[in-house]
């Protein structure tokens, strides 16, 4: 079986022939003016090109940096990919607060299926860091990325919540939640304040 997902990747990676195509009419760009402390960052135009078809479709990304958020959520649902498209590692991800970081959804950092290693997340809050989303950096021709959690305090226990609750503002980790985020990333846990572990066996 193993062979056979090998053959399979590498079978994907083979050069596109070239095709005749004709560009969709894109969406009108949305209008506005971002806020001042809205910069962006890069932008990337990435096309779907199939000899099949005599149309070829693809999307616009920006990255932007929003300096000084005071709190940061990620709703469940909301997803942030920065993978590799082919041969390549993937990039980099950070939701930062001053106060509060709500991470609830799914950010991918996943290395190239044809090579390329795992990229970076970061979900970090100066006070405090809530935690409910995934993270996944890993690469099936490299090595895994990393996830770095930095909040400003811990609290790691079996029993989750009903243990940690005496250690207010402390970001809280189950013990079984923390092995299945290990199972598609490598994790930094990082305090700057305290980290406090109860019963992790």
């Amino acid at each position: 079986m193993r062979n056979y997902r090998l053959a399979a990747a590498l079978l994907s990676c083979a050069p596109v022939m070239p095709a005749v195509a004709v560009a969709q009419t894109a969406p009108a760009a949305p209008a506005g003016k971002l806020a001042d402390a809205v910069l962006p960052a890069a932008y990337r135009l990435d096309l779907t090109v199939d000899p099949a078809k005599e149309r070829f479709s693809g999307h616009v990304e920006i990255d932007a940096n929003v300096q000084n958020a005071t709190n940061t959520t990620m709703q469940a649902g909301a997803v942030i990919k920065a993978d590799a498209t082919q041969n390549g590692d993937g990039g980099k991800v950070v939701l930062w607060a001053n106060n509060t970081t709500d991470f609830k959804g799914a950010i991918f950092a996943r290395g190239g299926e044809c090579g390329g290693n795992g990229g970076q997340v970061e979900t970090s809050g100066k006070q405090n860091l809530l935690l409910g989303g995934s993270v996944n950096t890993l690469a099936p021709l490299g090595q895994r990325g990393f996830w770095l959690l930095d909040p400003q305090a811990y609290c790691i226990d079996n029993l989750g919540a009903s243990f940690c609750s005496s250690y207010i503002g402390a970001t809280t980790i189950n013990t079984s939640n923390l092995a299945t985020m290990l199972n598609s990333s490598d994790v930094t846990l990082q305090a700057t304040d305290f980290i406090v572990l109860g019963s992790v066996t």
